[in-house]
C-alpha cells in the first residue's frame, strides 16, 4: 500500500494548482515554507512512485505532476479539494458541473449563470460571480491575466475536481 506524507501530499497539490510554471526543489520548498532537504526526499519519493516527474533543463531539475500515471492523477484530484479553509457554498451541484472559490470570487462552470448567481449571492453577498463554458474556462487557464489561474492557486474547489483536473492536463501539455 501506498502512502504519502504531509509535504508529498501538499507538494503534489502545489505543483497542480501551479501547473503553468516550473519550480525546482528550491523554489517549491521556498513556496511551501519547508526545508529543501525535507522537499527533496518527498519529490524523490514521488518521482520513484511515478507521481511526479522531473525535467532538467540547463543547470536546473524542474518537477511536475505525471499526468499520465492515474494515480497521480487520482492524488491530484484529492488535492484540488484540500485548499485554503473556507465555507462551502450548497446547491451548486444542481446547476454547475464544477466550481473554484477563494473567498472573493467564484468561478463556475456552467451554462446556468443566473441561477448560480443567485445561489452564490443567497449565501455570499459580497461574492463576484463567473459563470463559464468549459471551452471558456480552458480559455482561461491558459490565459494568466484572467485571473482565473489565481483563484485555481488561492482557493478551494467546490465540486467538479476531475473535469477540472482534466483541463489542467489538457492545458499543461
Amino acid at each position: 500500500m501506498l502512502s504519502f506524507s504531509k509535504n508529498e501530499f501538499v507538494i503534489v497539490g502545489f505543483l497542480v494548482r501551479h501547473f503553468s510554471a516550473r519550480f525546482t526543489i528550491r523554489d517549491i520548498a521556498s513556496r511551501l515554507s519547508i526545508s529543501a532537504p525535507g522537499a527533496h526526499a518527498a519529490l524523490k519519493k514521488l518521482e520513484k512512485n511515478g507521481m511526479v516527474v522531473a525535467e532538467k533543463l540547463g543547470s536546473g531539475l524542474f518537477y511536475e505532476v505525471n499526468f499520465g500515471s492515474s494515480l497521480a492523477e487520482h492524488l491530484a484530484s484529492m488535492t484540488l479539494l484540500s485548499g485554503v479553509s473556507l465555507d462551502t457554498i450548497s446547491g451548486l451541484t444542481e446547476y454547475a458541473d464544477a466550481a473554484l472559490y477563494d473567498g472573493k470570487m467564484v468561478i463556475a462552470i456552467s451554462s446556468e449563470s443566473e441561477s448560480v448567481k443567485n445561489i452564490v449571492h443567497e449565501q455570499k453577498p459580497n461574492a463576484t460571480v463567473v459563470c463559464l463554458s468549459l471551452q471558456d474556462f480552458t480559455g482561461a487557464l491558459r490565459d494568466d491575466a484572467s485571473g482565473v489561474l489565481a483563484v485555481l492557486q488561492n482557493g478551494n474547489v467546490l465540486l467538479g475536481e476531475n473535469l477540472i483536473l482534466k483541463v489542467i492536463c489538457e492545458v499543461s501539455r
